[in-house]
């Protein structure tokens, strides 16, 4: 290479950005004096240099690389929130499901305690209406003021107990007040009736002469069991067994009706009370 020519070079090389300051004073002092051998081995040393500090250009295929990297990367991500969301959702279907099931079995309870509470309260009446039939066949060995009598609501009346007691058991248990009966044939649906004037207290027999009624008139001296005497108020009958099941009201009565328990009113205060089965 010539001189000319190294020249050419290191004004290409000085030119570079990479070359180092100290190589080019070297360069201009070997120009200086005309040293070309030198010269050019110190330009393919620079040249080197250059190389080595150029920048690294990026191969095409590493940005390739970089795109199916990052896209496979959002897949992954993807699927990762896909799996989270249907965690979440089982997780949610599981606690519906352990909810339900909760609440399954708290209606069972439920259902188990209400039938526990029917089955005593029955018990409970059972046992009630034992006791009173005994209370009433003991009553009545001795009953003989008619302020003494009682009729009991599940159809107990001194030792009469309606649909077993017959019309000849009546008469035996009522003979203290045989004197005052009367006998109505035909009344209303049954076959016919006792009246004890004495005590205003008629019952009513069937075809088969078994005790199906008993009702108490305006001058009955006794009371139910729960305490209602003829004359009490109406609100009265309400406090003792509640909002009746049936309400009529005529231009002579007013009726309330609780099952086979009825109580007649004028001008609002008790004229009758009757009980059939």
């Amino acid at each position: 290479m010539s001189t000319n020519e190294l020249k050419q070079e290191i004004k290409i090389v000085i030119n570079r950005d990479k070359v180092i300051n100290t190589n080019i004073a070297e360069l201009l002092k070997l120009i200086s004096n005309n040293e070309s051998n030198e010269l050019e081995n110190l330009l393919n040393e620079i040249n080197k240099e250059s190389i080595k500090k150029e920048p690294k250009k990026e191969n095409p295929l590493n940005n390739v690389d970089n795109n199916n990297l990052m896209e496979k990367r959002i897949n992954e991500e993807k699927l990762l929130k896909d799996i989270e969301e249907k965690i979440n959702k089982e997780n949610l279907k599981q606690e519906t499901n352990e909810e339900n099931l909760l609440n399954n079995i708290n209606n069972k309870n439920l259902m188990e305690k209400r039938i526990n509470e029917e089955k005593l309260l029955r018990d409970v009446e059972e046992k009630i209406n034992k006791e009173n039939l005994n209370n009433a066949s003991m009553l009545a060995k001795r009953i003989i003021n008619p302020e003494d009598f009682v009729l009991y609501e599940n159809g107990i009346f001194s030792n009469i107990t309606l649909g077993k007691t017959t019309s000849e058991e009546v008469i035996e248990s009522m003979r203290a007040f045989n004197k005052s009966l009367v006998v109505n044939e035909q009344i209303n649906v049954f076959a016919y009736s006792y009246m004890y004037q004495d005590l205003d207290v008629t019952i009513c027999f069937d075809e088969n002469n078994i005790s199906q009624e008993i009702t108490l008139g305006k001058n009955f001296k006794g009371k139910t069991f729960r305490g209602l005497k003829i004359g009490d108020s109406l609100e009265k009958s309400v406090v003792l067994y509640g909002e009746p099941d049936k309400n009529v009201k005529t231009n002579m009565f007013k009726l309330f009706s609780w099952k086979n328990f009825t109580i007649f009113f004028q001008d609002d205060k008790t004229s009758h009370i009757r009980i059939r089965i």
